[in-house]
């Protein structure tokens, strides 16, 4: 029995023998453990304002919280495929073993080989408030992957997507090639008849023609016409022979 059970029991023993036991009994259903006032009122990061501000409850929470150590966090991945991961500071007994430093940050892992530290944009909600936190956590390369795991899921989302734009850009590439090449081998086939009509056909030889004087005067030797005086010597050059 703890203080507060055995404080419990010293009121109601004395309302039960002094007073009006139905009228003064105390009712245990509001009364609040330690751990019921830390559960209420902690935050992952505790606000900055003064102690003469808070109540007893809140120094509590504080004075709770100045007992943990924030160099690394303990991370609790039994919902990773959802992309939840849940992180919580180190308490003095797992620093002293090195919980989350020498050995794994997840709280199921007791791995110590290949650790590497991961500075973590911690995104949570909080009292009907969404906050973020810069935490550290030490983990392996099989819990990494765990703890990167919907990160990794949207890149293979996206890679697949592209894939799938690049497949449908070729098959829709090669639909128009299809519909194109008909048109194309009837024009080639055109265009390989008329070429062979026209190797088929012989070419005229154009010859450029000579008007009939001239070609007779380059090619015979016409007469010349003769004077008087040489009509008469051949006449008398005719007598005589």
């Amino acid at each position: 029995m703890n203080a507060y059970e055995r404080h419990k029991q010293f009121v109601n023993n004395y309302i039960l023998f002094y007073g009006n036991a139905e009228a003064h009994l105390a009712d245990t259903s509001k009364h609040k453990t330690d751990h019921d006032v830390l559960r209420e009122n902690y935050t992952f990061l505790p606000e900055d304002t003064s102690d003469t501000d808070q109540s007893w409850e809140k120094r509590m929470v504080k004075k709770y919280h100045d007992k943990l150590f924030k160099e690394y966090a303990l991370a609790d991945m039994s919902r990773y495929k959802e992309g939840k991961i849940g992180l919580r500071w180190r308490t003095e007994k797992e620093v002293f073993v090195g919980k989350g430093h020498f050995t794994c940050g997840n709280k199921k892992c007791s791995s110590k080989e290949n650790l590497t530290s991961y500075e973590l944009n911690f995104a949570y909600k909080e009292n009907g408030e969404h906050k973020n936190a810069l935490v550290k956590v030490r983990v392996c390369p099989e819990c990494a992957e765990m703890l990167n795991y919907k990160k990794n899921q949207q890149i293979l989302k996206e890679e697949k997507k592209a894939q799938k734009r690049e497949k449908k850009r070729q098959k829709s590439d090669i639909t128009s090639r299809d519909e194109r090449s008909p048109i194309d081998l009837n024009v080639s086939d055109d265009v390989e008849s008329q070429e062979t009509a026209n190797a088929e056909t012989p070419t005229p030889t154009i010859e450029p023609k000579i008007p009939s004087t001239t070609k007779d005067t380059w090619r015979e030797n016409p007469e010349m016409e003769k004077s008087k005086d040489e009509e008469f010597d051949d006449y008398f050059e005719g007598m005589f022979m």
